[in-house]
């Protein structure tokens, strides 16, 4: 439903300080953080390199060297396995199973 830009802004201003002015949960953000996100060590260093092995094969695609592109596919190829071993280790996500069971 189209309310117009004055009845919009209004609407949308009121509701910014309905919220506003609301106490705030301190544990709001543990109960609304989805435990499978993937913000673990693990996950970041497999995206660190990953990211830097399409860096390294566009360079070499760009530049015309098919040696660059090949490392850059055995980066990728690389950063997922370093992310799963990671994982292995106990730097990755739980499981669901274990965080249901808690």
């Amino acid at each position: 439903m189209w309310l117009g830009s004055a009845r919009m802004s209004a609407y949308i201003g009121s509701e910014y300080l309905e919220a506003s002015v609301q106490p705030h949960d301190p544990d709001l953000d543990a109960k609304m953080r989805d435990p499978h996100e993937g913000n673990t060590p693990a996950a970041w260093t497999a995206v660190v390199i990953m990211l830097i092995a399409f860096i390294v094969g566009t360079l070499g695609v760009c530049m015309g060297q098919m040696w660059m592109l090949y490392a850059g596919f055995g980066l990728i190829v690389l950063g997922a396995v370093i992310g799963k071993i990671m994982a292995m280790m106990g730097l990755g996500q739980f499981s669901r199973e274990v965080l249901n069971s808690q």
